[in-house]
């Protein structure tokens, strides 16, 4: 399962979930999104990320390009490491949970630079995956088309990946996955120009989020960024339909 934020180092009276990650406070990750540093380092092992090379950590020189592009190269060359370490079998049938990692790392990088093969590499693992494990990647292909400006069929997508979302027993109605696809729909709503009717997902959704904090929800940890991942799209979509009137 995928999320979007970022993050810093969970305290001991937080509850930690599955897709949360403690990134090293080290230069080289300071400045990168939070999903391309845990979506590459739980790649590896505890030991494998202390035997890399200390210097990787600390390369304050690259840009943010640079580094994305040098992730990407990291990952090519350990996951085909990985699959001659099981050949002639693959490391898909070898250890499926490895090589989904991978890909996820490699993917994350290819769309921060906006490779075209970011969407083979979605593709190919929707051809590759069943059941629960094709929901996170469907959630990605379907936000991945609403980037593309294909409204229609990332709507059609995400509202399939929802009710998933808010029905499985570790997520629910105001999970981060949840809430996370929630927003992209009112995105690709908004821009098949029903602003009504995303005003309403919107309202909806700020229920949901200062909803964590009665009870409170077991996902309380979360409430400030949804509040403020909820207002950034709000803004980014306010200011995308003033652009359009003063286009006309």
């Amino acid at each position: 399962m995928t999320q979007s934020k970022t993050s810093v180092p969970s305290t001991s009276q937080e509850p930690k979930y599955s897709w949360d990650y403690d990134i090293p406070q080290t230069p080289f990750w300071a400045d990168l999104p939070f999903t391309t540093g845990r979506n590459f380092l739980q790649c590896y092992t505890s030991d494998e990320i202390a035997q890399m090379d200390p210097e990787f950590f600390h390369l304050t020189t690259l840009t943010i390009s640079e580094k994305h592009q040098l992730l990407v190269r990291h990952s090519h060359v350990a996951l085909a490491a990985r699959e001659a370490g099981v050949a002639p079998a693959s490391l898909k049938d070898a250890d499926n949970r490895a090589w989904h990692r991978y890909m996820l790392a490699i993917y994350t990088s290819q769309n921060e630079l906006k490779l075209p093969e970011a969407r083979d590499t979605l593709q190919l693992m929707l051809d590759n995956s069943s059941g629960d494990d094709r929901v996170p990647w469907l959630n990605m292909m379907a936000a991945y088309t609403i980037d593309q400006g294909d409204y229609v069929q990332g709507e059609k997508m995400e509202r399939e990946v929802l009710p998933w979302m808010q029905n499985h027993p570790r997520l629910g109605v105001d999970s981060p996955q949840a809430l996370g696809t929630m927003r992209r729909i009112t995105v690709a709503v908004w821009k098949q120009g029903r602003e009504v009717e995303a005003r309403g997902l919107v309202t909806e959704m700020e229920a949901l989020v200062e909803g964590l904090s009665v009870g409170p929800s077991k996902f309380v940890k979360y409430q400030e960024d949804e509040r403020q991942e909820l207002g950034k799209v709000v803004d980014e979509l306010e200011k995308w339909t003033q652009a359009r009137a003063g286009g006309e």
